[in-house]
């Protein structure tokens, strides 16, 4: 990994943490992004059942992560995804929440 691309997936982290603060619901298993200078994807994993604001929460969050690198990324992309534990969960590129789920 050269350094801009170190840059950029610093930035991403720390600003995912960031957003996702106060925005992190019973509901939620996990955040994961995948991102270059094109495009941000950012997958939330939601237990079956999640409400219609628990995944607006996220929503907003990644509003907050465009406005914090709209300089570093063109465009954002958000998928919300119901999969109920103890399914597994696909990563992209970074875990920037995970929530803890007892091993099978």
């Amino acid at each position: 990994m050269n350094e801009e691309q170190m840059n950029l997936r610093t930035k991403v982290i720390l600003s995912a943490n960031r957003a996702l603060l106060a925005a992190v619901t019973p509901n939620l298993r996990g955040v994961t992004v995948d991102y270059n200078p094109e495009v941000l994807l950012l997958r939330a994993y939601f237990d079956l059942g999640a409400t219609e604001e628990e995944k607006e929460l996220i929503d907003i969050a990644l509003s907050e992560m465009i406005s914090d690198l709209h300089y570093d990324i063109k465009t954002c992309q958000y998928e919300p995804v119901e999969l109920a534990a103890p399914a597994k969960l696909t990563g992209l590129k970074d875990w920037v929440y995970l929530r803890y789920e007892k091993p099978d």
